[in-house]
């Protein structure tokens, strides 16, 4: 992911954790896609595997994946976000989603989180969704 915090919170009637993080690919953030999918997925064994992964939202010019593939950690230096000569062009609509914030009640999550679009203007989303929900493919 980009440098853009993630969150992340234990399931009280689980125990089962849940992450909300921008997943990328290193070729991605390479081209200047950085935050552009906004992702969650559940672990039941403390964090060791993860799984039951959604995309919450994704930009125009990513490709539609419920999970990316690891790639070899390396040490990479990315370009700007948006339009640039050296990167070339990111497409029209495409928006930064960053800073999740998760709250957790018996039945349901919340997830509140930054919009950013390319041309400006930030706002703040939040979705809820019930716990059952994670649990299912």
């Amino acid at each position: 992911m980009s440098n853009s915090p993630c969150t992340m919170k234990r399931i009280p009637t689980t125990g089962d954790l849940v992450l909300v993080w921008n997943q990328m690919s290193n070729n991605e953030i390479e081209r200047g896609y950085r935050r552009g999918r906004l992702s969650m997925a559940i672990s039941k064994d403390d964090g060791l595997t993860w799984e039951n992964f959604k995309t919450l939202e994704l930009s125009p010019g990513l490709e539609d994946v419920k999970r990316v593939e690891l790639s070899p950690v390396k040490s990479m230096v990315r370009g700007p976000s948006g339009r640039d000569s050296l990167m070339g062009d990111i497409p029209d609509g495409f928006t930064h989603y960053h800073y999740p914030y998760l709250a957790i009640t018996k039945d349901h999550f919340f997830v509140s989180y930054g919009l950013t679009p390319l041309g400006g203007g930030s706002s703040t989303t939040e979705r809820a969704f019930s716990i059952t929900g994670l649990y299912e493919e």
